[in-house]
């Protein structure tokens, strides 16, 4: 059976996809950030009530597994329970967008052409700085390794492994 907290994942996915929208700015990438951060924190929740719904003995050991898997990731699990708890409980956001302007002549000049360059830095933190889209990315694997720990744990409680 497929753990729940995957398709979650799946979203925190999509959610990432459309942070890569070319000049995503304003308003439109807040909910995005807002969501793509708190589908990440989801991920967490759905997994532990679901594991909750398992034999005693395997709670106990996913527990103890999660103990060691957070305290070895402990930045990017901390960046995304503090994200989640900024944008969800104070409507702070802890990552930002900017443009750059970049022009090939001086304004006045006839063959004046103009690119512009976005960014999406995070603005504090041990990620401060990063591109907020690769942090989003490296939450994802986060959730990726440790769903395949759980799946492992419940393939040796229903004897499949």
């Amino acid at each position: 059976m497929r753990l729940k907290a995957r398709e979650v994942l799946d979203d925190c996915r999509d959610a990432l996809d459309e942070l890569y929208e070319i000049g995503l700015q304003g308003s439109k990438w807040k909910r995005r950030w807002f969501a793509a951060i708190t589908l990440l924190r989801a991920v967490g929740h759905v997994l532990n009530r679901e594991v909750k719904s398992y034999s005693k003995d395997v709670v106990l050991k996913e527990k103890e597994a999660w103990e060691i898997y957070k305290k070895e990731n402990a930045k990017i699990f901390n960046f995304i329970k503090s994200e989640r708890d900024n944008v969800l409980k104070q409507y702070l956001f802890g990552a930002g967008q900017g443009i750059k302007i970049v022009f090939s002549a001086p304004l006045n000049a006839p063959d004046c052409k103009c690119e512009s360059e976005w960014s999406y830095p995070v603005l504090a933190g041990d990620f401060s700085g990063k591109d907020q889209r690769e942090i989003i990315s490296e939450g994802i694997m986060f959730w990726e390794k440790y769903i395949q720990k759980v799946e492992s744990l419940l393939e040796m409680e229903n004897g499949t492994s």
